[in-house]
Formats: C-alpha cells, sequence, structure tokens
C-alpha cells in the first residue's frame, strides 16, 4: 500500500507539471538520450559523471528562439532507477559545456520508492532567460547518482529529455543561471587566496588530529572535537553530546584492530571537499527546509577512501565527518546518519 500511495504521488506530480498555471508554457522537448528498458546505462553512486552522449547545440538546435518580450527557462524529464530505496539518492544530468556554466539537473527519490522513477528535475535559466543569452553551443551530456558518502548504491538511467519553458518577461520570476562554480575558485568569499590556502591547511590538520583521537581510542579528547549541537548529514537534525547516534561506532572504529598514523597513511588517501564540491555532489544539503545546513566554510572529510595498493584496516565506514571553524575552533559539526 504505501508503495501504491508513493506511486500515486508521483503520476500526481508528473501530471501538475505540464499543467502548470503561472503562464509558463512548455515550447518544446528533445530527446537527449533513450534506451530499451533492458539496455540502460549502469551508474555508481558517488563515483565518476558517466557519459550519455555528445550533442550539437542542445539549448538551441531544432529549439524555436523565445519570442519577442517572453524568457526561457529549461528542465529535464527522465526515467531512472537505483538499487536501495532505503536511502535518500539523488540521480543528476550535467551539461557540460565550453563556458563556465555548466546546467546541472537533479531529481530525489522518494524514500521507500522502489522501481522505475520518473520526474521532472529543478528549473535552470541562462542569465536573464533572454535569446542572446542561451548557450549556443555543442555540450557532452553526462549522468550520476548520489547517496550518502557511507551507502553503496547502483542505478540505470533509460531516458532523458530536455525541455523549453517561456514565460513573458514582465512577469518572469527571474534569476540567475545556478551554473557550478569550477571546483578550486571561489571557495571563500571573505578571505584572500593565501588565507584559503591556510584555512584548508587547518582543516586537514585538525581532521587528521580526530582520526588520531580515533585510533587512540581517546574519548575524552574526541567528545571536546565534537561541536555542542552534531547534526546528521542526511536529513540536518541535530543531536547533542550524549545522544549522537553514531558516537559509539565512531569510538569502535578500530574495534579488535590496533592501527597507528602511519599505518593508516600507508593505506589511506583521506580526501578534504569543499563546500562547491559537496553541494554539488549533495544538493539536498543546501535545502533551506533543513533545520541545518553546511556553511562555505565547512568541508567534508572522507576518511575511508583506501589507496590503490592500500588494504581495508578501518572496521568501521564511518570515518566520515563535516567540520567547520566555529566560536574559534575547529569543530565536528555533523556526521552521517
Amino acid at each position: 500500500m504505501k508503495q501504491l500511495n508513493l506511486a500515486i504521488l508521483l503520476f500526481i506530480s508528473i501530471i501538475a507539471a505540464y499543467t502548470e498555471s503561472d503562464d509558463w508554457r512548455l515550447v518544446d522537448t528533445k530527446v537527449i538520450y533513450s534506451t530499451d528498458i533492458d539496455d540502460p546505462i549502469n551508474l555508481n553512486a558517488n563515483t565518476k559523471w558517466e557519459k550519455l552522449g555528445s550533442i550539437e547545440k542542445p539549448f538551441t538546435k531544432n529549439f524555436p528562439p523565445p519570442s519577442p518580450g517572453y524568457i526561457r527557462k529549461w528542465r529535464v524529464y527522465s526515467k531512472y532507477a537505483d538499487s536501495d530505496s532505503s536511502i535518500k539518492t539523488s540521480f543528476q544530468v550535467k551539461f557540460m559545456t565550453s563556458s563556465f556554466t555548466r546546467p546541472t539537473f537533479s531529481f530525489t527519490r522518494p524514500l521507500g520508492y522502489n522501481g522505475m522513477l520518473e520526474g521532472f528535475s529543478n528549473w535552470f535559466q541562462f542569465e536573464d532567460g533572454t535569446e542572446k543569452r542561451i548557450y549556443n553551443g555543442d555540450a557532452t551530456v553526462f549522468a550520476r547518482i548520489i547517496s550518502p558518502p557511507t551507502t553503496k548504491n547502483i542505478g540505470e538511467v533509460f531516458h532523458v529529455e530536455l525541455q523549453a519553458w517561456d514565460k513573458l518577461a514582465k512577469n518572469a520570476k527571474t534569476k540567475t543561471a545556478s551554473g557550478r562554480i569550477l571546483p578550486g575558485t571561489n571557495l571563500f568569499k571573505n578571505i584572500d587566496k593565501e588565507n584559503k590556502i591556510k584555512t584548508k591547511e587547518q582543516a586537514i590538520e585538525f581532521a587528521m588530529q580526530v582520526m588520531s583521537t580515533i585510533f587512540n581510542k581517546d574519548e575524552k579528547e574526541f567528545n571536546e572535537l565534537l561541536a555542542d549541537k552534531c547534526y546528521s548529514l542526511e536529513y540536518g537534525t541535530f543531536y547533542f553530546k550524549d545522544s549522537l547516534p553514531l558516537y559509539k561506532d565512531l569510538k569502535e572504529i578500530t574495534k579488535d584492530t590496533y592501527i597507528t598514523m602511519a599505518s593508516y597513511k600507508n593505506n589511506y588517501k583521506p580526501q578534504l571537499v569543499s563546500y562547491d564540491e559537496y553541494i554539488e555532489l549533495f544538493p539536498q544539503w543546501n535545502n533551506n527546509n533543513r533545520e541545518w545546513t553546511p556553511g562555505e566554510n565547512d568541508f567534508l572529510f572522507l576518511g575511508n577512501m583506501i589507496k590503490k595498493s592500500g588494504k581495508e584496516l578501518l572496521k568501521s565506514r564511518m570515518a566520515v565527518f563535516m567540520i567547520g571553524f566555529n566560536g574559534g575552533r575547529w569543530q565536528i559539526n555533523a556526521i552521517p546518519e
């Protein structure tokens, strides 16, 4: 019954999407990728983008230009599937252009819904939406699925369709295109480049300090490194220190195993992910409806990344956490659910 209700909700959302009443009108559609149900492109969560194909002028070829006085926005309709309905998963389609604007469209699967999914992405608009601002070059189209960083999930993509919608400019709610900032640029708005480097170095040093307390099973020091309120990465809800669900798991990350920092560094290659990079991976973390969202100066630490030549030493996958500089010191702000 639960799956039936979810299916009905999805159906209603699709119908509603085609019958919007705020004066936007569907102009035309273009199939970007489509395949037989028995021959989809396979996706592995949290890994590289998978190429769907190269498209000649996807935003202008065979699309009529906006009529005079109209602006245009875009979205994607897609059919896809993934393997684990118990975790929150997003599906993304990106148009890799030759400009700094890389239109990226995201879908979020309802929890508990299993099987084939179909639906509409978020909206995208090139700057003010007028004809002269629409990207007129070629693009390579990629897709991926995103799950929480400590989970495994696989997916399949069957159909991707680009849609153009127009509206009279005087009534439109225009917004700047949300093209992703290239990694390594504009990480922090209020500090110069030198301070950015220093800040990242400090963040790495702090993250390794956290790992050291785990290896040493130093409960007191680990507790001091936690923020007073530590949040869930998945849901944005907070936990006081004495009720942190993963506190026990984190302390027991090396249970029955003795690991030194030297052996850890020999076998693992931890990564520090900046705000622009992890928000592209997990756009749902920036939802204003969440109780907590990460700040632009927060880093996601992935301490469970094994080197190609390394051995798996950690007994748990919980060497993942969000850190930030708050109240004059570095702290652990959030941990996976």
